[in-house]
């Protein structure tokens, strides 16, 4: 399912410097991968297109981030800010976005608020930092930069044993 990005697209097209010419040659490349949607929108072509630098670098990582996205189904799926692990998930921790920098660069900030490690759930953890993640670049669209900023107070040796290795 695709979701329609709020970011203004024109906008964003101009600020960093790219033609629709080269979300277009992104698209043709793009569309003959399998797991690329084959509705996937000009706007997410252009997240692409903009954080790699280029066409060829952007085809390759759109590539691999929806096989990521296939392989991976644990931190991409079951998303709903309303289901009961994501809520779990919010009680214990903050995950959110702050003004972008002087320079432009979006800040994504994540922090425990519970420290507790038997609160922490490494899977969901994740997932809800990809969606906080999402979520700034559904408003923000591409900007030059990105600064993800982790709080570690309250982190100890025993949240290492909440890691699922096989993530």
């Amino acid at each position: 399912m695709n979701i329609d990005l709020e970011y203004n697209y024109a906008e964003a097209l101009k600020r960093q410097g790219h033609k629709q010419s080269d979300v277009d040659s992104l698209r043709l490349i793009v569309n003959s991968y399998p797991n690329v949607p084959k509705a996937i929108t000009d706007k997410q072509l252009l997240l692409f297109l903009d954080s790699c630098g280029g066409i060829d670098e952007g085809a390759k990582v759109c590539k691999l981030y929806y096989e990521m996205k296939r392989k991976n189904v644990e931190h991409f799926t079951n998303r709903d800010p309303e289901q009961p692990k994501i809520k779990q998930c919010l009680a214990h921790q903050d995950y959110f976005y702050l003004p972008n920098t002087p320079t432009g660069d979006i800040v994504v900030f994540h922090r425990l608020s519970s420290s507790r490690a038997s609160d922490y759930v490494f899977d969901e953890a994740i997932k809800t930092f990809f969606m906080t993640i999402d979520s700034c670049l559904q408003k923000n669209g591409p900007h030059d930069g990105a600064i993800f900023l982790f709080d570690m107070k309250g982190v100890g040796l025993m949240h290492l044993t909440r890691v699922n290795l096989s993530s």
